[in-house]
């Protein structure tokens, strides 16, 4: 193992592992990771992929198109709204979850939370903020 790098197993230590923001606010989960393959070496993590259809589009066909279906239809969402890509040189620490050292809403993770309160929470009469 060279300096300063750890081998970790990932589908044990971060696939659909909660995130927590730098702030300690939850930041969903991890649904994939995007890996950089080289000839002859081992993979290299380069970020984490999250929402918006991430987790269906592997499942493809039917799930990914009701997928899609869902997030215009409760969300509002046209189809061009795709996963969030977080570099994973925000990700600070593993343990039980995955620190990351960006605000929620600066890595775009408030999207689906903001496109609920405008669409549906936010015309209930007792709906505050």
């Amino acid at each position: 193992m060279r300096k300063g790098r750890r081998v970790i197993h990932l589908g044990r230590e971060v696939l659909d592992k909660e995130m927590l923001d730098c702030s300690g606010s939850k930041a969903g989960k991890v649904d994939d990771l995007l890996l950089e393959l080289r000839a002859g070496e081992r993979p290299v993590v380069r970020a984490i992929i999250t929402q918006h259809g991430a987790l269906a589009r592997l499942l493809g066909g039917p799930m990914a198109a009701m997928a899609a279906r869902l997030r215009r239809t409760v969300l509002g969402f046209g189809d061009d709204v795709t996963p969030i890509v977080i570099d994973w040189e925000h990700v600070t620490q593993i343990d039980v979850i995955v620190h990351i050292d960006l605000e929620r809403d600066q890595a775009g993770l408030l999207r689906s939370e903001r496109a609920i309160w405008e669409r549906w929470i936010s015309h209930l009469p007792w709906a505050r903020r």
